[in-house]
C-alpha cells in the first residue's frame, strides 16, 4: 500500500452507530448537513443498514423492512401480473421491497459455493429510465463525513448464462457504481467497466467525476488489466464535501483496487445543490438508449458502506492511525427557533387503525420529533415522520366516527412549530385503492386508472422525475372507477405518477409512485 497516500480529514458530524469497522445505520430522527444546513431525512419508520452483501437479506429480520430504499429494473414478470399487461421500467420502493427483489435482476444467487447479490441486465430486455439497467439504491448518505465504500465483485460469470462478453472498448461500458443527488442528474462520483482499450481479453475500470455544473464526466483514473469473472476487492475511500478547497471544502477520494492505491484526488467530491445524494450499485449501460442484445451481470460479494464517526482514526488504509484531533466544540448558545412546520400530512385508515405521515420539518439545531394530535389532544409522538393509531375506535356502516389529526414538530430545547395541515379520517368506510393501471398510452397522452373500494374523488400528480411531479390532474367525482387524462406530454419520455385519493369522510390514500413511457 502506498504510504503516500494523505490522512483522510476528519467527519464534521456524528451519527449513531457510526463505525470504522461496520456498515452504516441510518437512525432516525436522522439530520444531514447539505450545503451547511441541517436537513432532516425521513426514513420511513425504521433503522437503515448500509450493507447488501451476498447473503444478507434486503429486508431487515430486525426491523421487518427492507435497507435498500429502491431497487431499479425492467422486469416483464413484474409487469404481467397488472390488467392490462403494463409495459415500461418498474421500481420497487421501501416496503415493496422483499427479499426476492427482482427476481433474475437483482436477487441473492450463490455462485461458485459464494453467497453474492446479483445486478443483471438481461439481453433483449427492455429500458429502464431511459437506458439499459439494473440497480439498487441506499437511503441517503451523510455529507461532511469520512465514509468507506467496501466491494468485492465479479463482473460476470462463465456458466453460459452470465458470461460477460468482451464488446470493442467504448461502445457498451457499464456504469456499476455512483454517487447521485436529486438535484443533478449527472452524478459527481461513478465508476465504469469495459474491455480494456490496451487488452481486449481483459477488463478496464474507470473512474469519473463532475465537478461544479459539468454535464460531461472527466476520466480521474483507469486501472486497466481487471480480469472477467474473478472477485475484484474494490475500496472506495471518501470525504464527502460539496466545496472547493478555496471555500473550505475538504474532499478528498482515494480509490483502491486489488489492495493498491489507484487513485487520489482531493476536491469536490459532491454536487452542490440543497438535496441529499444517495450511493447507487448495479449495471447501467448509459451509452444504450434501447434494448441491449448482451447479458451484463455483476455478483456482489461485499457491498456495503461505512461511516467514521467524529474522532475516529482517519488514516488511510493500511497506514498506522494517528492520534486523532479533538474536535472543536463551538460554544453553546440559547436555542429559542422553533423547528419549520411538518407539511403533506396524510392518513390511511383500515378496520383496525389509522397510520398518518407528513414530510419532515428543518431546525437550525435539529428536529427531536414530533407531537400527534387528535382532535386537537395530544396522543402520541413519533421519532419518524409517521405514526400509527391504534386507539380511534371505528365507526359503523352509516358513520359516527370522524377524526381530525395534527401534527407539531419539536427540537431538543423544547421549542414546537405551527401545526401542520388537519386531515379528516372517516373511520367508518376505510379507503384503499384496489387496482391501478395506464392505459392508451400515446405520443403526447395517456390515461392513469384506478378502483377503490368505496366511492371517492382523486388527484394525479405526474412528472419526469421521481422527486417532482409538480403537474396534476384532477377527479372530482365520488366513484369506484376512476380515469384520468394527462395530456400535453413529451414523446418518448418517462413519466412518474402518484394518485391521492379520498373518500367522502376526508379519508386519504396515496398510492406509491408507478411510472410509464410515451409513445415516439
Amino acid at each position: 500500500m502506498a504510504s503516500s497516500a494523505l490522512p483522510m480529514p476528519g467527519s464534521q458530524m456524528s451519527y449513531p452507530g457510526a463505525s470504522t469497522t461496520s456498515p452504516f445505520i441510518a437512525k432516525e430522527p436522522y439530520v444531514i448537513n447539505i450545503q451547511g444546513k441541517s436537513v432532516t431525512i425521513p426514513l420511513w419508520g425504521v433503522p437503515r443498514k448500509n450493507d447488501f452483501s451476498g447473503n444478507v437479506p434486503f429486508v431487515n429480520p430486525t426491523t421487518g423492512k427492507a435497507d435498500p430504499g429502491q431497487m431499479v429494473a425492467w422486469d416483464p414478470v413484474f409487469a404481467r401480473s397488472f390488467t392490462p399487461y403494463l409495459s415500461g421500467d418498474y421500481n420497487l420502493n421501501g416496503n415493496q421491497i422483499t427479499n426476492k427483489g427482482f427476481p433474475g435482476r437483482v436477487d441473492k444467487q450463490t455462485i461458485n459455493g459464494i453467497p453474492t447479490t446479483m445486478t443483471r441486465y438481461n439481453a433483449g430486455n427492455g429500458t429502464s429510465i431511459g437506458c439499459p439497467r439494473t440497480q439498487l439504491n441506499a437511503y441517503a448518505i451523510p455529507p461532511r463525513t469520512h465514509v468507506r465504500w467496501q466491494f468485492e465483485v465479479a463482473f460476470g460469470n462463465p456458466d453460459g448464462r452470465n458470461d460477460w462478453n468482451l464488446t470493442p472498448s467504448g461502445t457498451s461500458p457499464a456504469l456499476f457504481w455512483q454517487i447521485h443527488s436529486t438535484n443533478q442528474h449527472n452524478p459527481p462520483l461513478a465508476a465504469n467497466v469495459d474491455t480494456d482499450s490496451s487488452d481486449p481479453s481483459k477488463l478496464m475500470i474507470t473512474f469519473m467525476q463532475r465537478t461544479g455544473g459539468a454535464t460531461s464526466p472527466v476520466s480521474i483514473g483507469r486501472i486497466k488489466g481487471i480480469p472477467r469473472h474473478k472477485t475484484i476487492p474494490i475500496v472506495i475511500d471518501a470525504f464527502l464535501d460539496e466545496r472547493s478547497n478555496s471555500n473550505g471544502g475538504k474532499g478528498l477520494l482515494q480509490i483502491y483496487v486489488n489492495n493498491a492505491l489507484a487513485i487520489e484526488k482531493a476536491g469536490p467530491t459532491l454536487a452542490a445543490g440543497p438535496n441529499p445524494h444517495w450511493w447507487t450499485f448495479g449495471v447501467y449501460l448509459w451509452n444504450q438508449k434501447s434494448a441491449y442484445n448482451q447479458t451484463r451481470a455483476a455478483f456482489w460479494k461485499t457491498a456495503k458502506m461505512i461511516v467514521f464517526p467524529v474522532g475516529a482514526a482517519n488514516t488511510p488504509i493500511g497506514i498506522t492511525p494517528t492520534t486523532p484531533t479533538t474536535p472543536t466544540t463551538p460554544p453553546t448558545t440559547a436555542d429559542t427557533t422553533a423547528p419549520s412546520v411538518p407539511g403533506n400530512l396524510a392518513a390511511t385508515s383500515d378496520s383496525s387503525k389509522v397510520n398518518l405521515t407528513w414530510s419532515a420539518s428543518t431546525d437550525n439545531v435539529g428536529v427531536a420529533g414530533y407531537n400527534i394530535y387528535r382532535d386537537g389532544t395530544k396522543i402520541g409522538t413519533s421519532a419518524t415522520t409517521s405514526y400509527t393509531d391504534t386507539s380511534a375506535v371505528g365507526g359503523t356502516a352509516s358513520g359516527g366516527a370522524i377524526y381530525n389529526y395534527t401534527v407539531k414538530a419539536y427540537d431538543a430545547a423544547g421549542n414546537i412549530s405551527a401545526s401542520s395541515n388537519t386531515v379528516k379520517v372517516d373511520r367508518a368506510s376505510a379507503i384503499s385503492i384496489t387496482s391501478k393501471w395506464v392505459s392508451g398510452i400515446k405520443a403526447t397522452e395517456a390515461y392513469v386508472n384506478w378502483t377503490t373500494n368505496v366511492p371517492s374523488s382523486g388527484v394525479v400528480y405526474y412528472g419526469t422525475s421521481a422527486t417532482s411531479m409538480n403537474s396534476s390532474v384532477t377527479f372530482s367525482n365520488l366513484s369506484t372507477n376512476h380515469a384520468v387524462r394527462l395530456a400535453g406530454l413529451a414523446r418518448g419520455t418517462t413519466y412518474y405518477y402518484k394518485i391521492v385519493t379520498k373518500n367522502s369522510g376526508g379519508a386519504i390514500y396515496n398510492s406509491f409512485v408507478a411510472s410509464f413511457r410515451t409513445l415516439w
